[in-house]
């Protein structure tokens, strides 16, 4: 079923991101049919059971709002240049794929419903946006973050712990019961940061991806 898909005339990538299957199911088919294969993690934070995140001063945390959508794309893309994820997603390579991104996460529920109050940005000090965070509800209690980076002049700032205490005390406050995220494995800092948060491995899958 690859192969004719692979020689579709014009096609010239397929991603698959397979959460329901473990690497051992399916990582010898897609190599067979040269595709690279990225180990990712799926995350889970008990928001009742878990580390209670350090009081957060909200001050320097704008809620968002969609006229920061361009500023937005612009640190998606300066923040996942040369990054492991921008082989695995194409759309952070650019602005137009980055503003797509965008749009996809804030107006379809393929992530979830979008969740403006515990998402936020941090503004950058020469204007521009220094780190993001943006959650959405994938279930009454439950939310899970779509996207947090930050600018590489904004890094080993505590920029982005702030957001996540900022996020999760939001969400707790609001009866949320637990959190979720993605990341791949081999991003070690964002890792270390997961873990220290509280957040534990629920499942580990690859993200097979293929490019003419």
């Amino acid at each position: 079923m690859m192969g004719p898909l692979q020689a579709t005339p014009g096609l010239r990538r397929i991603e698959a991101h397979l959460m329901s299957y473990r690497p051992t199911e399916l990582g010898a088919i897609f190599s067979r049919r040269s595709f690279q294969a990225f180990r990712r993690l799926f995350l889970l934070l008990d928001l009742h059971h878990g580390p209670t995140a350090a009081a957060a001063a909200d001050h320097g945390i704008e809620r968002w709002q969609a006229g920061l959508s361009e500023a937005a794309a612009e640190l998606i893309q300066q923040a996942y240049e040369g990054h492991i994820d921008s082989l695995i997603n194409d759309q952070y390579r650019s602005q137009a794929g980055s503003i797509r991104f965008l749009h996809n996460v804030v107006h379809f529920p393929g992530c979830g419903d979008f969740d403006a109050a515990s998402s936020g940005v941090i503004r950058a000090p020469g204007g521009g946006i220094a780190a993001m965070l943006l959650a959405s509800r994938v279930q009454a209690d439950v939310a899970h973050v779509t996207q947090v980076c930050v600018a590489p002049g904004g890094r080993q700032r505590g920029l982005a712990r702030r957001l996540f205490q900022h996020a999760l005390n939001n969400l707790r406050s609001r009866g949320f019961r637990a959190v979720t995220l993605t990341v791949t494995a081999a991003n070690a800092p964002a890792v270390t940061l997961y873990r220290q948060l509280g957040f534990t491995t629920l499942r580990e899958f690859d993200a097979y991806v293929w490019e003419a």
